[in-house]
């Protein structure tokens, strides 16, 4: 009997063969079967798979995208707002109307201005100052084409000033009325008695109105309102300083009590409030 065939060692098979010659041992490699094959098969699909829910991902994007853009034509761009009033997503005309409706009513009342140390109002329509709506939405421009921006108009607004209209000639002429409660002339400082009591009054500098600044300054502000005008301040030679000094080492030693006068053998006494009657400072 053959001797039991060797059992397989993982690397090679040893078959034993019975003949007529002595036994002979042959070994025959073993290959392990190539997957190599199967797997890249496995990678090619995957991959095709991803790239095709990539391109209907995109395609899906560029339809929502194209769709948007073209409902939103002649509308004012998304995020628009005007004096704080949201016009972005409406057609022009209702835009228009809303701006109209919300705004108007209260840019044409008074504006007040101020000018120095004046405060007073200017009637917008009476200085020839007007709103124009249609170059405000204008000013919103088109719709964008850029897909981040529209997309990042749908959590943002966009804040545009308000254009306006304006007739030079009468807002210069409504300015110079003005010129009535804003101009003063200069008032030096001065001390004045309340009976026998000095009480010093300081200098106040005076004022005059810069028409040309002050048309430029409402020409740009007063569609938002309060518009500080610009003066030309006349200065005065007096401080309050000087004032409280010659109050205290002049004027207060001089009304303290009686002064009494004398000359020609005769002798005179002046009371306190006949000397502030007559004490005067220019």
């Amino acid at each position: 009997m053959p001797d039991n065939p060797a059992q397989p060692d993982g690397e090679h098979t040893e078959m034993t063969f019975a003949a007529s010659k002595p036994n002979t041992t042959v070994e025959i490699p073993v290959v392990p079967p190539d997957r190599s094959g199967t797997e890249g098969g496995g990678r090619r699909r995957s991959l095709r798979r991803g790239g095709l829910v990539a391109a209907a991902a995109l395609g899906l994007l560029a339809l929502v995208y194209g769709t948007d853009l073209g409902l939103s034509q002649g509308e004012v761009p998304r995020g628009v707002t005007v004096a704080g009033v949201p016009v972005g997503g409406l057609e022009r005309i209702a835009a228009e109307q809303r701006l109209r409706e919300e705004i108007e009513p209260r840019l044409t009342q008074p504006v007040p201005v101020r000018a120095g140390t004046v405060q007073t109002t200017l009637d917008p329509a009476a200085a020839g100052l007007a709103l124009d709506w249609p170059a405000t939405l204008d000013r919103a421009g088109e719709q964008p084409l850029n897909p981040w921006t529209r997309l990042a108009s749908l959590f943002t607004s966009r804040e545009v000033g308000v254009a306006t209209t304006a007739d030079r000639e009468r807002l210069v002429g409504a300015l110079e009325a003005l010129r009535l409660q804003t101009d003063r002339p200069p008032a030096e400082g001065t001390i004045r008695f309340e009976g026998t009591t000095a009480v010093p009054v300081d200098p106040v500098p005076g004022q005059n109105l810069d028409v040309a600044g002050a048309t430029e300054a409402m020409l740009a502000g007063w569609a938002s309102r309060a518009v500080t005008l610009p003066v030309r301040v006349i200065p005065v030679s007096t401080t309050p300083e000087g004032i409280r000094t010659a109050l205290t080492e002049v004027v207060e030693p001089a009304v303290s009590g009686p002064v009494t006068i004398t000359g020609d053998g005769a002798n005179a006494m002046l009371e306190p409030e006949v000397i502030a009657a007559g004490l005067r400072f220019a």
